[in-house]
């Protein structure tokens, strides 16, 4: 009896797995499935509605059709360039603050899709406007321990405090 339920449970270890977390940019894109993998997150510390909406008027992007993309950690001087159909937004080096976790951040048509080209890999990947409009906010986090995946993208309505 005593094998009887070993041999059950060793069966049933072997069979458990951790289910895959990459998500592909769009249905014919493999390559752009495995740079990044994608959260959507609200329950964070966040700043108050006041600082919130003074972030937004300071970066003219109060209008429900501009979100924000804000550069997090672990950028350590790469050139970045963020850009739509409609033109460049954004070409420049990342370097995060130390104390406050934070390289840069860019406001963005969430009408359009964003394409962000990290110019040291030579890699890109597209911000969909579908999922831009849903989001005001859209945290991007270099990760060096997924070299399969390097980017964490972070689609939140609550503005983390940036200080």
């Amino acid at each position: 009896m005593k094998k009887l339920c070993l041999l059950f449970f060793i069966a049933l270890f072997t069979m458990c797995h951790t289910a895959k977390k990459t998500i592909s940019t769009s249905p014919d894109s493999k390559e752009a499935s495995l740079l990044y993998t994608e959260q959507y997150r609200d329950d964070f510390k966040k700043v108050s509605d006041t600082q919130k909406s003074n972030f937004l008027k300071k970066i003219n992007a109060t209008a429900a059709n501009y979100s924000v993309i804000i550069f997090t950690n672990k950028y350590q001087g790469e050139e970045f360039s963020v850009s739509n159909e409609k033109g460049s937004l954004f070409n420049n080096q990342l370097i995060s603050n130390m104390s406050s976790g934070v390289a840069n951040k860019v406001r963005i048509e969430n009408t359009l899709d964003t394409k962000i080209i990290d110019r040291y890999k030579k890699q890109e990947f597209i911000i969909e406007a579908e999922k831009a409009k849903e989001y005001k906010f859209i945290y991007i986090m270099k990760d060096y321990t997924n070299s399969a995946s390097p980017y964490k993208i972070t689609y939140s309505n609550s503005l983390r405090p940036l200080i």
